[in-house]
């Protein structure tokens, strides 16, 4: 039977200079949430130095930031770029953070630990994802406005996209290093075909498994979204590697070219300017 778990969004995204409420759940080995005796909290940037770390215990001691709601069993949260905080700089910086939260639930159970991605995005950067989300999500017609719900891909699964789509494009020769946050709005369309491009490849991998051919005594189905899928991507990845590299020619640069004669050419040049009968360093001039 397993062992206890912790349930966490896998990536959550917090917008700049802005806070953001990280929520986790403890769960038991039978899959109901249960209070944890202990939970610890460690938060790392890309080079591992640790920015904060929390202990939260059963009661609670001050000054944990790790909150349990009321009434709630398994269930805590924290507020991350708390503005209560003085001169908190916590979401101030563009830049991904790892979580790390290790739980205990009941005296003699196995910790539980949970990996984070937290990413701090530019408000630019989200204003990207209602036009990607048109593009390439099915199920954005089914979806339950009052609670803003969709049943395709998530926000940060968007952003993931479009972070691998970008890293493509800087692929293309010449090659570049531009971010999602300066990346020119005019040419976001590029973007998009080139986030598509990624999203469908996770969607021709799961075809690859779900597609089903059945046939028993005259009866016979089929359900196949592989061949459509690789399709259309073959098609966009020919669309991207014409426009790719037109659209780096809008931001090349006029450079220049500095052409050293070697040796050989200049005592050449030498020669051929000087006076009949000179002699350089045992070359006659004829």
């Amino acid at each position: 039977m397993a062992g206890p778990f912790l349930n966490v969004n896998p990536v959550e995204l917090v917008l700049q200079s802005y806070d953001q409420r990280i929520n986790i759940t403890l769960f038991d080995e039978n899959g109901d949430p249960v209070d944890a005796t202990y939970l610890h909290l460690k938060v790392m940037d890309v080079s591992k130095v640790v920015l904060y770390e929390d202990d939260f215990i059963t009661p609670p001691a001050p000054p944990t930031r790790i909150i349990k709601p009321a009434g709630t069993t398994g269930g805590y949260y924290i507020d991350w770029g708390d503005p209560s905080i003085p001169n908190q700089r916590e979401t101030t910086t563009i830049r991904d953070l790892f979580f790390v939260w290790r739980a205990i639930g009941g005296a003699g159970t196995e910790p539980a630990v949970a990996l984070q991605v937290v990413k701090v995005v530019d408000p630019l950067v989200l204003s990207y994802l209602p036009q990607f989300r048109l593009q390439v999500d099915k199920a954005a017609k089914i979806v339950d406005e009052a609670g803003n719900i969709f049943l395709g891909y998530s926000d940060a699964q968007l952003l993931l996209f479009l972070e691998s789509g970008l890293n493509l494009i800087n692929t293309y020769q010449p090659n570049t290093s531009m971010v999602l946050e300066s990346f020119p709005r005019t040419h976001l369309h590029l973007l998009i075909d080139v986030a598509t491009i990624v999203a469908l490849q996770a969607q021709e991998v799961f075809a690859i498994d779900t597609d089903i051919n059945y046939s028993d005594q005259g009866y016979a189905f089929n359900i196949s979204h592989t061949q459509p899928i690789h399709s259309f991507l073959q098609m966009l990845l020919s669309r991207t590697d014409r426009l790719v590299p037109l659209f780096k020619l809008n931001f090349a640069t006029m450079g220049s070219l500095a052409i050293q004669a070697g040796p050989s050419f200049r005592m050449l040049q030498l020669m051929q300017a000087a006076p009949r009968g000179i002699l350089f360093r045992g070359y006659l001039s004829t």
